[in-house]
């Protein structure tokens, strides 16, 4: 009830008056309290004269955020769309007195800028993150002043901010550029600190003496390092196609007075579509009663309507898909079809093109359907469908959920490699769909995508930016398919090392549609070996010698031990870690084979191998469409024309687009 007032609220703009659309500019000076005369160590984020503002250090996770400072304690005025422009530059990436080993930093890739918005002004302190909304990362030009734009919704209240995302640490990096070429201006405020506390009473006279010689210079002044320079950021808006707003037409029609407002008339017209079908009048008239009641209770018209649109948005009508009774007809209805697919492609409600061929009866036609999907997937709401299918079939939800560890793995970090990671098959994932590409690139592909970020992850040669690319990948690398991609890889990992079980088992689940069955209560879980002293493959030999082990291990750690090759970020290696040691631990043994005697080497020999089993791949990837789909299992019924589907897909009509119209079209996603 709450969450259904709140969009009301939001949605509607009942005496409102259309906000006038304004410009404002703010300088460096209102951007930031440090000039080149505050007496602190380091500076992060510093005024020069006002002409601009220089940022030394990023995060991947923002703390310190670059924004207007007295325009952030209210905001932006309005709801509204705003154009924010930032006029930025990368200085000194490729031409500083220091040795770029001085930096943890990539000096291939340039300089990035990230635009955020924080919706309140508490999401603007030093270390506040979550709640913070990042809008877009910049690609900077190096020595070059280039205007960034993004037109962007706001709530009131809300102020945009930019920062350095790419950077590098400030208490570390610069710290140590400073202590290392600029010593003689280097506080030692640190060291100072620390002897203090061991009894030091002579450091400490050292720091206060050092602070009253406000006339030395400071690092600030000295420093030559890469940094981002920003000259200017620029607030337009709000800006309205139409007034009143969209979404208040959608409930009200362009009625500005609840008073005036056709009672009758708007519930019905919202009740049809929350419900997602024709109503008769008995089914929604008891809506408009209670609205009248309220209003003749004392409450104000506004509030009233307010409460009745409420109670049908919290309607199981409305928060439930409706599909009929299964014993009377297994058939969908035509609406409770339109609605099957537009949740399907669009995660969303129908719209009107798809009502009206539900209330004339022709959405059940398999013609109808195919051009009504190929007319949803050209829509821009159909990138959830993707993502969405992603989430559901390969797991992408999960990545994250056990975080790699961050002083093993710092470039997961430190390159954002997870949003990286979930992009690349995303990218993967849609341009198959757009170019209906064969199904079996999902199995070994010739291509990827990539950034800059994941392409040094991966080890490709070229220049990249932060916008994703498709590339070609030389015959002898170890990428291609979704085997080769290190969202898959990282998501069947456990952030610490890997698990060639647990990879056999998505294998077999989602690419071959054979899962194993649990394990029984009774038997011990491996642990793991930190020293590296003996490999996992040696450690589950001993599952091999307990009978009720024996069967499914012989199916699922073969095809994990090919994938024993990426680590548990998806990085290649062919050896194994040993904790605490330098150089390799032992050699990765990637061999195995089917139980039908079918044998593999490494990761690409496997791709081989199920390359050679597209039947059971087709037959898989058509039950997961149609789980994803209809929202529940394929059961024995199904299982005859699920055969038929896989078949078709194994002749030259193999398109991911054809498969989707196709799924769409059969009997079992029309069916309860």
């Amino acid at each position: 009830m709450r969450a259904a007032q709140s969009v009301l609220e939001q949605a509607s703009y009942f005496g409102y008056e259309k906000p006038n659309s304004k410009l404002v500019r703010f300088t460096p000076e209102q951007m930031s309290h440090k000039d080149e005369y505050d007496r602190a160590p380091v500076l992060w984020i510093l005024n020069v004269n006002n002409k601009y503002l220089d940022i030394g250090h990023g995060q991947p996770v923002e703390r310190h955020a670059t924004y207007p400072q007295a325009f952030s304690k209210m905001g932006v005025p309005h709801d509204g769309y705003y154009d924010i422009r930032v006029k930025a530059s990368a200085i000194n990436r490729l031409d500083h007195p220091y040795t770029n080993k001085d930096f943890e930093y990539d000096f291939r890739q340039p300089m990035k800028l990230g635009m955020w918005i924080a919706p309140t002004p508490n999401l603007l302190v030093k270390g506040a993150s979550e709640g913070r909304r990042l809008v877009k990362i910049f690609d900077l030009v190096d020595e070059e002043a280039k205007v960034f734009s993004a037109t962007v919704w706001l709530t009131k209240g809300s102020t945009p901010f930019v920062h350095w995302v790419n950077g590098f640490s400030s208490k570390g990096t610069i710290r140590k550029v400073g202590e290392k070429y600029h010593p003689e201006v280097m506080r030692p405020k640190q060291y100072a600190e620390d002897m203090a506390k061991n009894g030091g009473i002579e450091a400490g006279q050292q720091l206060k003496d050092h602070a009253k010689k406000t006339k030395n210079p400071l690092l600030s002044e000295v420093y030559e390092g890469p940094r981002v320079r920003i000259y200017s950021l620029e607030i337009e808006g709000p800006h309205y196609t139409n007034w009143p707003p969209e979404s208040h037409q959608r409930l009200y029609g362009k009625t500005m007075r609840p008073e005036d407002l056709n009672l009758e008339s708007a519930i019905s017209r919202f009740a049809q579509r929350a419900f997602r079908r024709n109503l008769e009048p008995a089914e929604f008239q008891h809506y408009i009663q209670f609205v009248k009641q309220k209003i003749n209770d004392g409450e104000t018209a506004e509030a009233a309507i307010k409460l009745g649109f409420a109670a049908i948005l919290t309607s199981p009508r409305f928060l439930y898909l409706d599909e009929g009774d299964e014993d009377q007809n297994t058939e969908l209805s035509p609406f409770e079809l339109a609605s099957r697919l537009s949740y399907f492609i669009w995660n969303s409600m129908p719209d009107e093109e798809l009502f009206e061929l539900a209330r004339k009866n022709q959405l059940n036609k398999t013609g109808v359907i195919r051009d009504q999907v190929e007319r949803m997937l050209q829509d821009p709401k159909s990138s959830v469908f993707i993502k969405n299918l992603a989430d559901s079939w390969l797991r992408l939800n999960e990545l994250g959920s056990m975080p790699p560890d961050s002083k093993t793995f710092k470039s997961y970090y430190r390159h954002r490699l997870e949003s990286a990671m979930k992009q690349e098959t995303y990218h993967f994932l849609q341009d198959l769909l757009n170019e209906n590409g064969s199904i079996f690139e999902l199995l070994s592909s010739q291509y990827t995508f990539v950034n800059d970020s994941l392409a040094t992850h991966y080890g490709l040669p070229g220049e990249f930016g932060e916008n994703f690319q498709k590339v070609s990948l030389p015959e002898s690398f170890h990428r291609g398919g979704l085997l080769g991609q290190a969202s898959v890889l990282t998501v069947t990992a456990n952030g610490v090392e890997t698990s060639p079980v647990t990879r056999g088992v998505w294998i077999l689940e989602n690419l071959l549609g054979s899962p194993p069955s649990p394990p029984p209560p009774d038997v011990e879980p491996i642990e793991p070996d930190t020293r590296g002293t003996t490999t996992i493959r040696e450690q589950l030999l001993k599952h091999r010698h307990v009978t009720a082990c024996a069967d499914c291990h012989a199916k699922i750690d073969p095809l994990g031990f090919a994938l024993e090759f990426y680590d548990p970020i998806g990085s290649y290696r062919e050896n194994y870690p040993v904790k605490g040691l330098r150089g390799k631990g032992k050699l990765i043994d990637g061999s195995g084979n089917f139980p039908d005697g079918d044998s593999f080497n490494n990761e690409f020999e496997l791709k081989m191998s199920l390359m050679s089993r597209k039947k059971q791949f087709a037959k898989t990837l058509v039950e997961k469409l149609l789980i994803f789909g209809t929202g529940r299992t394929v059961s024995f019924r199904d299982h005859r024309e699920i055969e038929q589907l896989a078949q078709s897909m194994d002749t030259t009509e193999n398109g991911f687009r054809d498969l989707v119209k196709t799924v769409a079209s059969s009997k079992v996603f029309r069916s309860r």
